[in-house]
């Protein structure tokens, strides 16, 4: 039993250990990013441990940085619930898209995938589930790690906290802003992701003019959702309408 065991025990390590070095970019990219929330928790006013402890339990950068920024507002805790309760519902669409390749994972594997699924990391896991399907312990890793280097920024983020007094002279108040221009780019490979990317800014920018609130960001996703699926069954119908795969946007 033990020795049938073992190749499963070691297989299972080398998806962990192949996780873990796919994650290095994005552990790169969130240490200063969370170095920047903690930073900026701590000047709300917010406890060092309360400060890690919304990077532990929460762990999800958007709706930390709003949450931040709402309680510097001094804003009621229920609209700060409610806020980050809506700009998170964009992991509804991100687990739906990456499912159909879990499907024989048990529920309780699936919530814990879940619990640190991100932006970042589903950009990976897409690339990848496209490429050569998934791997619960390559996906244990890739997000491990993630969430390891978001941890440890926050916590020097706010030990260094205290001593800044002015962060947007710092550019930390821009930090997550240019970390979602740069996923974005990176995602734009074709007619039709451009079209999408382009439609999601486009719908974002007229709900912030005409509806208060982060309900604009849940619309725009829905929206580019379905026009990336309208585009992508007439790419099936017809290969032109995408452009090449290969080419890319710019050269």
């Amino acid at each position: 039993m033990m020795n049938m065991a073992s190749p499963r025990i070691e297989q299972a390590l080398q998806g962990v250990a192949s996780g873990l070095r796919d994650a290095i970019p994005i552990m790169l990219g969130y240490g200063p990013l969370a170095f920047a929330y903690g930073v900026l928790a701590v000047q709300t006013g917010l406890s060092v441990a309360a400060a890690v402890a919304m990077s532990v339990f929460v762990y999800a950068g958007a709706s930390q940085f709003m949450a931040v920024a709402l309680l510097a507002a001094d804003a009621p805790m229920g609209s700060i619930i409610l806020t980050t309760l809506v700009v998170n519902l964009r992991h509804v669409l991100m687990s739906a898209s990456i499912s159909p390749y879990l499907g024989s994972v048990s529920r309780a594997r699936l919530a814990a995938l879940a619990y640190q699924l991100t932006d970042e990391s589903f950009a990976v896991i897409s690339e990848r589930a496209s490429r050569e399907g998934l791997q619960v312990p390559w996906m244990t890793g890739l997000q491990s790690g993630a969430h390891l280097a978001w941890i440890c920024g926050s916590a020097l983020g706010t030990w260094v906290g205290s001593g800044i007094t002015d962060p947007s002279r710092w550019g930390f108040d821009f930090a997550l802003t240019a970390l979602f221009i740069a996923l974005l780019l990176a995602q734009i490979k074709d007619k039709i992701t451009l079209s999408v990317a382009v439609v999601a800014v486009s719908v974002h920018r007229l709900m912030q003019l005409s509806v208060p609130g982060p309900w604009g960001l849940v619309f725009a996703a829905m929206i580019a959702a379905w026009t990336g699926s309208v585009l992508a069954e007439r790419q099936l119908a017809d290969p032109d309408v995408g452009g090449n795969k290969n080419e890319g946007v710019s050269k």
